[in-house]
């Protein structure tokens, strides 16, 4: 798969990016890859707010037949990886709640605010972050309103 190929399951309940991680090739990248994946792990739970679990979940996605590992999760959304082959996809997946009775719009500000601030951090952290913007393509973040556009 190329980067901007992979779409997550119900992709309008959802925003997500590519990380570009290479995992493939000799032993000695693919023992690179995982370090580098457990680190990006770990700076993303210090980005997150307190009231995000570590889970370790795995769902089945539609169509590509790739697994999405969810890695935390609250009552608003879930974060979960999957292999986009030439990177990595981070999936913040907003759930549907109900308050009072009434059912709340799985977009609502505050996923959609926690989402836009872990973007901004992982920018300033370094990290090279892509967006889909058509089968097989996607382009450089270069700030956090493009993952959402």
């Amino acid at each position: 798969m190329g980067r901007g190929n992979f779409v997550p399951a119900y992709a309008e309940e959802t925003s997500f990016f590519y990380v570009d991680f290479n995992p493939h090739g000799d032993e000695q990248q693919h023992e690179e890859w995982e370090m580098a994946y457990e680190d990006f792990i770990s700076n993303l739970e210090s980005m997150l707010p307190d009231s995000f679990s570590k889970v370790n979940k795995w769902e089945r996605s539609r169509g590509y037949g790739n697994d999405e590992h969810i890695v935390f999760e609250n009552e608003f959304m879930t974060v979960a990886f999957a292999d986009n082959e030439w990177s990595m996809v981070v999936i913040f997946r907003y759930k549907h709640r109900k308050v009072d009775g009434e059912e709340i719009d799985a977009l609502d500000g505050r996923g959609m605010r926690v989402a836009k601030s872990v973007v901004k951090k992982l920018l300033k952290s370094g990290y090279e972050l892509r967006a889909r913007n058509g089968p097989w393509m996607s382009s450089k973040v270069r700030e956090a309103w493009q993952v959402f556009a």
